[in-house]
């Protein structure tokens, strides 16, 4: 519990071998993240192995053409090494995630 308040604490992480079903205060951030997946015009992910399932196929799911989506969605991946879900990257960026988002923020920067 929590020393401050008492409350209870909840675990959020994902060990490696488990999965999201193993860490139930994470059931409902599953089901939400999934469908913000699926409407998504661009999921970016950040330092991920992307093989943790069930979380591992979320970012995917923005790919399909749907209502509202004709084109589909797009995938980014940064990420120091390979992941099992390169080959569905639009785009597949081999580098540290602090340098990216530093780059991102200079050119998006007025």
């Amino acid at each position: 519990s929590c020393e401050d308040c008492g409350g209870e604490l909840h675990d959020t992480i994902v060990n490696f071998g488990n999965t999201v079903e193993h860490v139930p205060s994470m059931e409902d951030a599953h089901d939400r993240t999934w469908v913000h997946c699926l409407k998504a015009d661009l999921v970016v992910v950040l330092g991920s192995s992307l093989s943790v399932p069930t979380a591992c196929d979320l970012p995917e799911e923005c790919l399909p053409a749907r209502d509202g989506k004709p084109d589909g969605g797009r995938l980014v991946i940064v990420n120091l090494q390979r992941t099992p879900k390169d080959q569905l990257a639009n785009l597949r960026i081999f580098a540290a995630c602090d340098d990216v988002m530093a780059f991102v923020e200079q050119h998006l920067s007025c």
